[in-house]
């Protein structure tokens, strides 16, 4: 499974004359633990389509991951990369570090409270809901195959 940032995403998120990313195989390890979180946090509100986004540059529907998506993962990734370089120089934690992760967890939360839409992403449930998935429904019928019918216009409660 692909990641859902490309180190040139994280990149944008630190200072190029102090640290960056050389390269896919440099950020693994970032991008492997932002992954992991970024779809465990989003799978109450999406299910199974976290696992569907892949981080690729290629444009829907090849690449379904939202670009929100792929900030989020790239800020943590940065967030991670600054922390692990800096933490042999301080025993404080970077404030840094930790403004990039708060804003990943923000946008997070966001999503989660639906005060961030994931924009021009359509999100589908990936099941196929029929009449048949819900009762009762204008087949649901008694023994004698009449129709049941629960509430009418005539009738009084």
């Amino acid at each position: 499974m692909a990641h859902l940032a490309t180190f040139e995403d994280a990149n944008r998120w630190l200072d190029e004359s102090k640290i960056l990313f050389d390269d896919a195989t440099d950020a693994d390890d970032e991008a492997t633990e932002a992954d992991s979180i970024v779809r465990a946090m989003l799978f109450d509100v999406f299910g199974d389509l976290v696992n569907d986004w892949d981080g690729s540059d290629d444009p829907p529907p090849t690449d379904p991951t939202p670009p929100v998506v792929r900030t989020i993962a790239g800020l943590l990734m940065a967030s991670y990369r600054y922390a692990k370089v800096y933490s042999e120089e301080t025993v404080d934690a970077s404030s840094y570090a930790q403004a990039l992760e708060n804003r990943a967890m923000a946008l997070i939360m966001g999503i989660k409270d639906g005060s961030i839409e994931l924009g021009d992403t359509t999100i589908t449930s990936g099941v196929a809901w029929s009449r048949d998935d819900f009762w009762p429904n204008d087949l649901t019928t008694d023994d004698n195959d009449d129709p049941i019918r629960f509430a009418t216009m005539e009738k009084e409660f």
